[in-house]
């Protein structure tokens, strides 16, 4: 039994070092990213516009371009003129609605069958567009040269650097 207790001891001290491990690890990796987004959105796409370049080959074979993405995100005080302005110009299409129905019982329930109305039940529209119908939608918008409220739809355009091998 004492082995067991000095086991037990020795797992709770292993435990407690994997999970200091793991936060460090995860720090490590937390700054890793921030390191990679400051060079590939920042410092190259900026270079790279100071030099007046759209891509480059390094001497050791690297080859560098910088990409633009195009995003979007309706905020939620913006949805309901964001819906209202796609559904004038007839893009409802891409709206996407969740419906939530809660009845007041299990007998409201069978009772929606024959009639939301009837059933006393409280009923919930929430409409939204999918983020990468959203960006979809904004990009092909863009392309065309066609007009989008770029605030309304929380539009951003996100340059970025793409490094590989040739």
């Amino acid at each position: 039994m004492s082995d067991d207790m000095a086991l037990l001891s020795q797992l709770a001290n292993d435990q407690l070092e994997a999970e200091q491990n793991v936060e460090k690890s995860e720090e490590a990796l937390k700054m890793a990213k921030l390191r990679l987004r400051d060079i590939s959105e920042g410092q190259i796409p900026e270079l790279m516009d100071k030099l007046q370049l759209e891509q480059f080959k390094t001497a050791n074979g690297l080859q560098i371009v910088v990409a633009t993405q195009v995003r979007a995100s309706i905020s939620k005080e913006n949805m309901p003129k964001a819906l209202e302005w796609l559904r004038e110009r007839g893009h409802e299409k891409i709206v996407k609605h969740v419906i939530e129905v809660t009845p007041k019982s299990d007998g409201d329930a069978i009772s929606l069958m024959r009639g939301l109305l009837d059933a006393g039940c409280q009923v919930e529209d929430k409409a939204s567009i999918h983020w990468q119908t959203l960006g979809g939608f904004v990009r092909e918008k863009l392309e065309k040269g066609e007009d989008v409220p770029m605030d309304l739809f929380g539009v951003f355009r996100q340059r970025f650097s793409k490094v590989k091998v040739a």
